[in-house]
């Protein structure tokens, strides 16, 4: 048996009223009546937006925390093993946490309603920064201390060599964040801003929270090791790897642009759609519930309505008219998704065959007008109320509803299109509208396409700019480009050959990934530009500049992808995606910064002519 619960309007004004929204809320009630322990032997199951929405809040509430639990847990050892201070664990944890809490609390007092599946994003990112941030200040702090033992002096060579480099940092990574807003989905555009407030919110924490740290604590004496090397082992093997790269351009080059090719390729198989069995997963018990229910008899996934504005009133009791919707009905039935169809038609023909004694040879539309009407009368005046959904009461609007089992954004365009034709042709003059859930859902992955486009392209050229800006040069500002473009075709490619759907989730990777891989580029060219300047030479400024800047790149990148490579441990498809993409784009970004920003550097001479 099957119960429908058709609600009325939302009320405008729900955000006064409820603390939640009113498809929660219904959602909770239903699911509140259907878990009495009284209704246990009917085995009651529900299904619908209103008890996904619910549910769904539900479950990624715990699946969120967890998530962020693991990544700060992962972070710790992580840090404690790179950093191996104290005080290198303690800034980036209580900074990302600090700088959740404030860009949480503004929007708690906007009364912005906010989506649970995305809301360890932000955090995430934020606390990726925070320790981005927090290894680079401390590995040149820990550099001059270890040589010179002087806590103050450390402190100001630390500010002097990395400190407008992590500020240009955070300017790219929130310009990159903020280009989510092109992108016209309410979500999408809360993940931008609010990743983009904590980014700005962690690095003011940061910068001021680590020096006054540092300073606690006395003064001590030359490490023996800096004494006789000045550099630790890590350091030298990344100076023979430079060594390396700068001798084998050719290969590199050529392997690099193979690759690119290959991915660029892939990226073009990308495939827009959003379907919860394959961004969610059958693993997620209120997704495999969905499902379940849908491929019932009576069942269904989603339903989508044809809207049809006769030129007159009362044309919707005649017979050809009603034979024309017939047709269409026919015509929705033969789409690969639809499983059933609801309209006034169901009305007549049952009320036609009751009237003839049940004989199922009248279950078809009567031939005169007036049975017509003198059917649905009898059906009014029997109490029947299911007409009123289909017919308006000047019988000049009709409503056909279809039922899906399926849901791909592709194929159900396409099938849209074609039954609005169809509708067109049937009815010439009369107004045609598909609506519902679905065909806006439809519209906004429409929208979520274009504007990945867009805020991609916003990001790259506001990057582009400040680079020329900050370092002086059109020519450095477009090279720089190069290897942060990588993580973008890298996740493009993999998204194409894997088979992972770009959706409202996934949609934010790029843009992210862009906004932390050019962190990397900045630091490298910030340190091969001061080091170029000291001796006037390339080969030895890109070497000095991978053995300083490197280790921090290194563990940078280590401690980013273990925080996304928790999402992997969740049962929820587009988080899995998203720590497969994001630890492709960060590891991606590093070798391109290691393997091509150099060649780059010396194949244009961007800092000018050497000695």
């Amino acid at each position: 048996t099957l119960v429908s619960i058709k609600f009325t309007p939302f009320p405008e004004d729900w955000q006064d009223t409820y603390d939640s929204s009113p498809d929660v809320l219904a959602g909770k009630s239903v699911l509140d009546v259907i878990n009495q322990e009284k209704y246990e032997p009917l085995n009651p199951r529900a299904t619908g937006l209103p008890i996904i929405n619910t549910e769904k809040r539900t479950y990624f509430e715990a699946e969120s925390a967890r998530v962020m639990g693991l990544a700060i847990l992962l972070a710790i050892v992580i840090l404690a093993i790179a950093i191996r201070s104290f005080w290198g664990v303690i800034v980036p944890i209580v900074s990302a946490i600090s700088s959740m809490l404030v860009v949480y609390g503004v929007v708690g007092f906007t009364g912005v309603e906010v989506d649970n599946s995305v809301l360890s994003f932000p955090f995430l990112i934020g606390f990726a920064v925070s320790i981005a941030y927090s290894i680079h200040l401390f590995s040149f702090f820990k550099r001059h201390f270890g040589q010179y033992g002087n806590r103050k002096e450390a402190i100001i060579y630390m500010f002097g060599e990395v400190g407008w480099a992590v500020l240009f940092t955070a300017l790219t990574t929130i310009t990159a964040l903020l280009s989510a807003l092109f992108i016209p989905v309410k979500t999408v555009r809360f993940m931008g801003l609010s990743t983009a407030g904590i980014v700005a919110a962690t690095f003011f924490i940061v910068m001021i929270l680590t020096p006054v740290l540092l300073s606690f604590g006395k003064n001590k004496k030359q490490h023996p090791k800096y004494l006789k090397t000045k550099r630790s082992k890590f350091e030298d093997k990344l100076y023979r790897l430079g060594e390396w790269i700068l001798d084998n351009p050719k290969k590199i080059v050529i392997t690099y642009l193979l690759s690119m090719a290959l991915l660029i390729w892939g990226t073009t198989q990308v495939e827009v759609d959003t379907n919860p069995k394959k961004s969610i997963g059958t693993d997620v018990p209120y997704v495999h519930d969905l499902f379940e229910i849908s491929e019932t008899e009576l069942g269904s996934l989603y339903t989508y309505e044809l809207m049809i504005e006769l030129p007159k009133a009362g044309m919707a009791k005649d017979p050809e008219v009603l034979r024309k919707l017939e047709k269409l009905e026919s015509k929705a039935l033969e789409c690969k998704m639809s499983k059933k169809t609801n309209s006034i038609l169901d009305v007549v023909k049952d009320m036609n065959q009751v009237l003839h004694s049940d004989n199922p040879e009248y279950y078809k539309i009567p031939d005169s007008r007036e049975l017509v009407a003198q059917l649905l009368l009898l059906y009014e005046n029997a109490g029947g109320t299911e007409s009123e959904y289909w017919v308006d009461y000047d019988y000049k609007y009709l409503r056909l509803s279809v039922h899906l089992d399926d849901m791909r954004v592709k194929e159900m365009t396409q099938d849209f299109n074609e039954i609005k034709k169809t509708a067109e042709d049937l009815f010439p003059n009369s107004t045609i509208d598909i609506v519902g859930s679905i065909p806006q859902f439809i519209k906004m992955i429409a929208y979520l396409t274009k504007g990945q486009i867009v805020s991609f392209a916003i990001a790259m050229l506001v990057i582009a700019g400040l680079m020329m800006l900050v370092f002086g040069s059109v020519k450095t500002g477009l090279i720089a480009l190069i290897p942060n473009i990588t993580p973008a075709i890298v996740i493009g490619g993999i998204m194409g050959f894997v088979g992972i759907p770009l959706d409202s989730s996934t949609v934010i990777i790029m843009p992210m990934i862009l906004g932390l891989a050019v962190d990397d580029t900045i630091h490298f060219i910030n340190h091969s530009k001061l080091e170029f300047l000291r001796t006037r030479n390339y080969r030895e400024s890109i070497l000095k500049s991978i053995r300083s800047v490197g280790v921090a790149l290194v563990f940078t990148t280590l401690v980013l992808s273990g925080n996304f490579l928790t999402y992997m441990t969740s049962e929820v498809n587009f988080y899995f995606f998203m720590g497969i993409l994001a630890v492709a784009g960060m590891l991606s970004a590093l070798l391109a910064d290691f393997f091509i920003t150099p060649l780059l550097f010396k194949r244009f001479n961007i800092f000018g002519k050497e000695a």
